[in-house]
């Protein structure tokens, strides 16, 4: 974690980027950790993360970057909310319901130090289930054991929004497992369905469809205009055929920008080295063999329609790389 002093994080974190990215030489100084917020295992944030602490901790000795394992996006937001990790991988979703403290952080003080890195890639909500159970449609969940993600993931609150817009919450029986927990459940003959807010091809899905038959739920065109209307994140999104083995149907679901956002108070020059280094083609084709859809852009008009300003470090380098 980064010093909880802000003049600590002025004076020592520059100089100690300025080793890790090459920008200049610099002394030694003593090495900070960051703490990247990332989600369970089996999830797109939890590889990426990974993959991103990877990177930089094989650079230098001046910085340690630490990926965290969490429940993913919206328990990422409260932890930046509360200084307990530097930066976070969100949905835009989560993003934007938190800088209002709507939908899951209702009646919780809105996150108002979040500023935006970049966003990397859609990420679109997976309705798993065997084809051995006879689920086909959203019309069969009633009464079924449905995994709605981990509890505080951006996954949860996705489905538990999509469940109410289809007015099932009430007639589910629901549970609330991570990604890997959830296939192994279904494998098991522990859970009937499972929603998964991840990239294609999603980890946790392609083993499980490696050993079972499955089948993706998707939306009616008349259900997905309703999710549209409920938050301006969402976007129609459909999800080929032939992405996981044994099913080839393209299924329409909603997919929801994946974000990297930082705490307000990360330094200007923290933030412009490390959006240097990953936009370099050299850190990109590493990212790309921990998960091949990385693909990191300012996306400013996003942030700015979810009410995140870009912040200020990462502005710079990207006008100085022509992006903006």
């Amino acid at each position: 974690m980064m010093s909880t002093s802000t003049t600590s994080q002025r004076r020592r974190l520059p100089v100690a980027l300025t080793v890790l990215f090459g920008l200049a030489a610099a002394p030694a100084l003593a090495a900070d950790t960051v703490v990247i917020g990332t989600s369970s295992p089996g999830g797109s944030y939890f590889l990426m993360g990974g993959a991103l602490a990877t990177a930089v901790n094989e650079r230098t000795d001046a910085i340690v970057v630490t990926a965290r394992t969490t429940g993913g996006s919206v328990e990422n937001m409260r932890l930046l909310a509360t200084n307990q990790i530097d930066v976070g991988m969100s949905n835009a979703a989560a993003v934007y319901n938190a800088v209002r403290a709507a939908g899951p952080f209702e009646g919780q003080p809105a996150v108002t130090n979040a500023r935006g890195v970049a966003t990397i890639e859609i990420s679109p909500l997976h309705w798993v289930t065997r084809v051995a159970s006879g689920i086909t449609s959203f019309d069969d969940f009633g009464g079924k054991r449905v995994s709605v993600g981990a509890a505080g993931s951006g996954t949860a609150a996705n489905a538990e929004l999509s469940l109410e817009i289809l007015g099932l919450l009430d007639s589910i029986r629901p549970q609330f497992l991570g990604f890997n927990e959830s296939a192994d459940s279904m494998r098991d003959g522990n859970t009937d369905v499972f929603a998964a807010s991840s990239s294609v091809p999603m980890p946790a899905v392609s083993g499980l469809a490696s050993t079972q038959r499955i089948r993706l739920i998707g939306y009616t065109e008349e259900q997905m205009a309703a999710h549209l209307e409920a938050n301006p994140a969402y976007m129609a999104y459909t999800i080929p055929g032939g992405s996981y083995d044994g099913f080839d149907e393209p299924v329409l679901t909603f997919g929801v920008p994946s974000t990297i956002v930082v705490r307000d108070d990360v330094p200007d020059d923290v933030v412009y080295a490390f959006v240097m280094l990953m936009m370099r083609e050299d850190t990109a084709a590493y990212m790309r063999t921990a998960y091949k859809t990385w693909d990191p852009s300012p996306a400013v008009e996003l942030f700015e329609q979810i009410g995140v300003p870009l912040h200020p470090g990462a502005e710079r380098a990207y006008r100085e790389l022509g992006l903006l």
